[in-house]
């Protein structure tokens, strides 16, 4: 009884150390959080494929494709980095498992407008516009063609790495660090 007695009579002390008591919480609840969002900011790697010498690479996920590839350029002066959705049937650090599921780029017209709206310069694309969809364009590794993501026949080429994985292998996506 005497400890709420001299909460009681006491009362604008108590009131004053619970607020430093706040701050200070509150002070390390966002050091912490700050130096963990600084610790996780790197952008991760994701596996290109160079179109001139067939060979993946690693390069950061913002990159929007196709980017310079370490071949250098294509022909047609595009560069060759593309974007490959990597798989294995199994476990991702055994090479031998390995295999390319399909290659990502974008049309000029996306690439120049996702690139404007990263930038805050003309109008951009986001994720969820139907123009990303329409801009996106998929082949499969040793296809010639490619297709927008929207096309019917870009269904098949998603489907085939998880046609490739047989029972008891399960499909996993690979990146550089796995």
């Amino acid at each position: 009884m005497r400890l709420r007695q001299w909460v009681n009579e006491n009362s604008s002390v108590v009131t004053v150390g619970a607020v430093v008591v706040m701050i200070f919480s509150l002070g390390w609840i966002v050091q912490e959080s700050l130096t963990r969002w600084h610790r996780s900011s790197g952008v991760p790697d994701v596996w290109f494929y160079d179109l001139g010498s067939g060979k993946l690479f690693r390069a950061k996920s913002t990159a929007v494709p196709p980017i310079d590839a370490p071949s250098g350029v294509l022909i047609d002066g595009e560069p060759a980095g593309v974007r490959a959705r990597v798989f294995a049937c199994g476990d991702c650090g055994d090479d031998s498992k390995r295999f390319i599921g399909w290659l990502e780029k974008f049309s000029h017209q996306a690439k120049q407008a996702m690139v404007q709206g990263r930038t805050g310069q003309g109008q951009g694309y986001s994720s969820s516009s139907i123009g990303y969809i329409d801009g996106l364009l998929i082949r499969g590794e040793d296809g010639t063609r490619w297709l927008k993501a929207s096309d019917s026949r870009v269904k098949e080429i998603f489907q085939m790495p998880r046609k490739r994985c047989h029972y008891p292998h399960v499909l996993n996506s690979c990146f550089p660090d796995s």
